[in-house]
């Protein structure tokens, strides 16, 4: 069929079928380049099914383009911004989960799936928060595969990241001439966590790392003792390859992943400690991988042990350089640089990649908290046990013959 007979067009592009014949019951997508016709695909043999597939296909192709507030739609932005900024970025899954919550809300809000950037309006922001803070659940289409998703509700904080995320994807359209982006007005902050330095104390610690411990699966203990022998940032430990981040020959750790760019948050050079040295050597040789998400595995080990919500695998980070500033012994000037609050020139990373005595002081300090923590871990150990859960079971800690 042709353009003028097709029973759907939108944004340039139009539905037809193959005219060699080929799947001739699938609908495609046809567009002109030049005086030559081209096709996709939409894999579909329903005409609505198709029809929305070639509307999320146009609205794409447009989102590239310069367009005003009233026209340019938030969901096509939000997947270009993805394609183009969020898959490259250390923690890509909070971008993702960010724009999925919003695609989510809008398909169930009086804006609709087909929003526009000008309904972005203090209004609909507030009506997002609402709908994250209170139960909700969604199903979004995502890279070739519906993702499902329900919530009981969370907090302000988690709303404050979300939004930061779709902020953030409207001011990189921005900065690429494509539209004005709106603003995008913040979580109230009274419904945000008022700011506090939690901190774990060596028994709970202990208690995390025996519980790890425990595990069948020796990521999260893995994790949880990079955390605390090396103060990383929790987004670069999650991403940390000991094969390619640890020499064995100087025991120096380079906490910077791979192939990452560096941003203003620098991830250090970080002596290895005799004891993590073993844990290293035993990771390298089992040839683990980065776990693409420790959350579900961090939130059950939370709820086992019954430890607050705000206990994050950042906590260990501020734990360990809370303790290390509290150690007479250890030098104040050297945790800063140890933590990467201090830039090194070129000269000196060079050379601490090389020297063996590099943060050297930095070392006993550390020490004195691995062999508490590890005291508390056994401690823990013998008065615990885990029930391995099998399929539909959950698991839970016993203490002593009784389930808590």
């Amino acid at each position: 069929m042709s353009r003028e007979t097709s029973p759907f067009e939108f944004g340039g592009f139009w539905l037809d079928k193959r005219r060699d014949g080929a799947s001739p019951h699938i609908w495609q997508i046809a567009r002109y380049d030049g005086s030559t016709i081209l096709y996709r695909s939409t894999r579909k043999r329903e005409l609505e099914d198709a029809k929305a597939i070639l509307i999320a296909h146009a609205a794409k192709a447009q989102a590239k383009g310069k367009q005003d507030t009233d026209t340019a739609m938030v969901a096509p932005l939000l997947h270009l911004y993805w394609e183009e900024h969020g898959k490259g970025v250390i923690r890509p899954g909070q971008i993702a989960s960010s724009i999925r919550q919003f695609i989510g809300f809008m398909l169930q809000d009086e804006i609709g799936a087909m929003a526009t950037v000008s309904q972005l309006t203090p209004q609909t922001l507030k009506r997002f928060r609402e709908w994250r803070m209170g139960p909700h659940e969604y199903a979004v289409p995502w890279d070739g595969e519906v993702i499902s998703h329900k919530s009981k509700g969370v907090k302000g904080e988690s709303v404050q990241r979300n939004i930061d995320d779709i902020r953030a994807a409207m001011h990189h359209h921005e900065n690429e001439n494509r539209i004005t982006a709106p603003r995008i007005q913040s979580v109230p902050d009274e419904l945000r966590s008022q700011p506090r330095d939690l901190l774990l104390d060596l028994q709970q610690l202990g208690a995390m790392i025996g519980f790890a411990r425990m595990l069948p699966d020796k990521d999260l203990y893995r994790f949880i003792l990079l955390m605390m022998a090396t103060c990383a940032r929790s987004e670069v430990a999650a991403l940390f390859d000991p094969g390619t981040q640890y020499s064995p020959k100087t025991g120096i750790i380079d906490l910077h992943p791979a192939n990452r760019l560096r941003s203003h948050k620098r991830n250090t050079l970080v002596p290895a400690i005799d004891p993590f040295k073993v844990v290293l050597d035993e990771w390298v040789a089992a040839g683990a991988t980065p776990a693409k998400s420790r959350k579900k595995t961090w939130n059950t080990m939370r709820a086992a042990l019954d430890l607050p919500e705000e206990i994050l695998p950042t906590t260990i980070r501020h734990t360990v350089a809370t303790m290390l500033r509290n150690d007479p012994k250890t030098p104040t000037n050297l945790i800063d640089e140890f933590m990467g609050h201090v830039d090194l020139d070129p000269t000196t990373l060079r050379y601490a990649k090389l020297s063996t005595k590099y943060l050297a002081e930095i070392k006993p300090g550390l020490a004195k908290i691995w062999k508490g923590a590890m005291r508390e871990a056994d401690r823990w150990a013998s008065d615990h046990s885990l029930t391995i859960p099998q399929r539909g079971v959950k698991l839970s800690v016993v203490t002593r013959g009784r389930k808590c």
